[in-house]
């Protein structure tokens, strides 16, 4: 089963392959209708990150996508559906793979809303998953340059992070609220010229996505061949 295949069995509201060659259409393959917006024309010209694909898209700070959720499974606008004031009960799920060389000390947004502080980014060497800019998570990389797989799972009483399939971090929650009212993903910039990370295949689920399913997900989707392994520590 391709990688995609296996994603969409998954149920995302939004999963974006990111392999389109020209245009500026993040498509949705989901079947929700979220499409996203390359801005800057981040190249795509590289190799993919996740089994099956046919290219990684790579991120500056010029170069960026925007993927907003903002239909529902049956493809009508309601808004994002989580991560608001409105909907913090609802449970949902993360999950990007990137491979980075980032330098900056500034907190770099990888897949997430910078404004409203929700989402996986990269701050000195770690991976940060917030929920707000006072409740998050962080584990540090321990191998720079290295493709990784994150997730991070939100369900209303708690919060876990996972790199390459793994819990790495966990909290649990108090009563918390979201007091945004919209949320706005995105895919960087990065917040210096030279800093850049390669991206591939993110999604979002309307759902607390299992441990067994998101260690499915990095082992279905993991490129482990020495040509791959050569090529991203070289980048």
């Amino acid at each position: 089963m391709t990688y995609q295949l296996k994603v969409i069995k998954d149920y995302p509201i939004g999963f974006w392959t990111l392999d389109e060659t020209s245009g500026a259409t993040a498509a949705d393959i989901s079947g929700c209708g979220n499409n996203g917006t390359y801005v800057g024309s981040p190249a795509a010209n590289i190799l993919p990150l996740v089994s099956g694909g046919q290219s990684g898209t790579k991120i500056t700070n010029t170069a960026y996508v925007t993927l907003p959720v903002t239909k529902d499974y049956y493809g009508a606008t309601v808004g994002a559906g989580f991560g608001t004031k409105y909907t913090s009960d609802n449970d949902f799920t993360l999950e990007v793979w990137i491979n980075s060389s980032i330098d900056s000390s500034a907190e770099t947004p990888i897949f997430a809303d910078d404004t409203n502080d929700i989402g996986l980014f990269w701050d000195k060497g770690y991976i940060t998953f917030k929920i707000s800019s006072t409740e998050y998570l962080t584990s540090p990389v321990i191998y720079s340059k290295k493709v990784l797989h994150l997730a991070a799972k939100y369900t209303g009483e708690s919060i876990t992070l996972y790199v390459d399939g793994v819990s790495v971090a966990y909290k649990a929650l108090n009563n918390f609220k979201f007091t945004n009212t919209t949320l706005s993903l995105q895919l960087g910039p990065n917040t210096t010229s030279g800093d850049e990370f390669t991206v591939d295949a993110p999604a979002v689920y309307r759902y607390a996505l299992s441990d067994k399913t998101i260690i499915n997900h990095y082992i279905n989707g993991n490129i482990t061949s020495p040509e791959s392994i050569r090529f991203f520590v070289s980048k």
